[in-house]
């Protein structure tokens, strides 16, 4: 074998490893925001604006919720490619200790496995041209 392709090899270990890592992570991150969750009173907020990112031409949405009489406004979690509709509902859960703190109670990791996947996909495939290259 020449060198090239271990290094091939090993570069295809690496990124695979990584991969596997974050498959095997993604279960965690659900049952740490089931945890957070149940530490949190639930309240419903609603959608009031929507916050472009010049970057990558992304929308947050600003989201307001009503505990005792006090609005808080937050921005949501994730990004959503375009406006989307103002005042729809969104069920939210806030500290008991500090009300302005609220985090979204719908949740998505799938694009972390998503990009899991890729990368254990894109490992093998670099291991295996190094392996038969």
């Amino acid at each position: 074998m020449q060198a090239y392709q271990y290094i091939f090899m090993g570069l295809g270990g690496v990124i695979a490893a990584f991969g596997l890592w974050g498959l095997l992570t993604v279960p965690r991150l659900y049952a740490k925001h089931a945890a957070d969750l149940a530490s949190r009173e639930p309240v419903m907020g609603e959608v009031v604006g929507y916050e472009l990112d010049s970057e990558d031409a992304t929308y947050t949405r600003l989201i307001e919720y009503e505990v005792d009489g006090h609005r808080y406004r937050m921005r949501g979690w994730d990004t959503v490619p375009q406006k989307g509709e103002l005042r729809a509902p969104v069920r939210l859960a806030y500290r008991r200790d500090m009300r302005s703190d609220a985090i979204e109670v719908e949740r998505e990791f799938s694009g972390d496995k998503l990009s899991a996947k890729i990368a254990i996909g894109t490992g093998v495939v670099i291991f295996l041209t190094g392996f038969f290259g």
